[in-house]
């Protein structure tokens, strides 16, 4: 038998090394069976290791990126919209599609592990 995707629940993602008491985290959620089967055209996957195109990171994001929490550039805080994620910088946008990819692809006994 066939079981449904389930545990789509969104979480809240702190990228690695950063500092202080107020650190920037972002609220994502995994993909479904048809999101994520968008986003394999830009997959690839090398010595054990998966890969994704810039342009598949942009739409991972695109779809599974829903807020965000001490995330400020000059003037203050920065307001969660589709327009502002491009001032997310590139190594933490492809920490963040990775991360998506991971939990997107793991069953909850596995992600508890």
């Amino acid at each position: 038998m066939i079981k449904a995707i389930e545990g789509l629940n969104p979480q809240w993602y702190q990228p690695k090394g950063q500092q202080g008491e107020n650190p920037t985290t972002f609220r994502i959620r995994p993909l479904d069976g048809a999101e994520f089967g968008e986003i394999a055209d830009f997959l690839t996957m090398e010595n054990n290791q998966v890969f994704i195109t810039n342009k598949g990171r942009s739409r991972c994001l695109d779809l599974a990126l829903l807020d965000w929490a001490n995330f400020n550039d000059s003037k203050g805080a920065v307001v969660f919209n589709m327009d502002n994620m491009r001032l997310i910088p590139h190594p933490i946008r492809r920490e963040l599609a990775s991360r998506i990819i991971n939990i997107s692809t793991l069953t909850g006994e596995e992600e508890g592990n």
